[in-house]
């Protein structure tokens, strides 16, 4: 897996490519299919997601060719970007157990570091019993 660093850092790339990709559809289709705005921007999107209502589509065969690559394009962009983030999730996951474990397992040291701890006390305890009973019995 990658560092948090190189995973943010890739994070903020494919977002600014999927921006960009849905920027170049929608001006795309706003001046070749002569979508307004709204439908341009909303066919990109329902495009690159591939829902595809039906409700609009390219009637030019430049769109039409467009619309291949964008969907090619587009969709690589926007799995790659789903790659990463989940990377970034399970990454984030993963180091949570850890921490949470090693805090358990710290815990548990410092319980068996007491435990020790008493244990020699108490040695320590019943050797100075015998030492007073042997005193005691002279």
């Amino acid at each position: 897996m990658l560092p948090h660093k190189q995973i943010r850092l890739k994070i903020g790339a494919l977002i600014g490519l999927t921006v960009s990709i849905i920027v170049i559809g929608t001006l795309f289709y706003h001046y070749f299919e002569h979508f307004d705005y709204i439908d341009a921007f909303y066919f990109s999107v329902i495009t690159l997601t591939t829902v595809g209502y039906g409700d609009l589509h390219p009637v030019t065969e430049t769109g039409k060719l467009f619309t291949i690559l964008y969907i090619v394009v587009g969709i690589g962009i926007l799995m790659a970007f789903i790659d990463t983030l989940s990377q970034r999730m399970v990454k984030n996951k993963i180091e949570r157990i850890e921490q949470r474990d090693q805090k358990r397992s710290g815990s548990n040291t410092t319980t068996a570091t007491k435990e020790a701890k008493i244990a020699a006390y108490r040695a320590e305890i019943s050797t100075l019993k015998a030492d007073i009973d042997k005193e005691h019995q002279k």
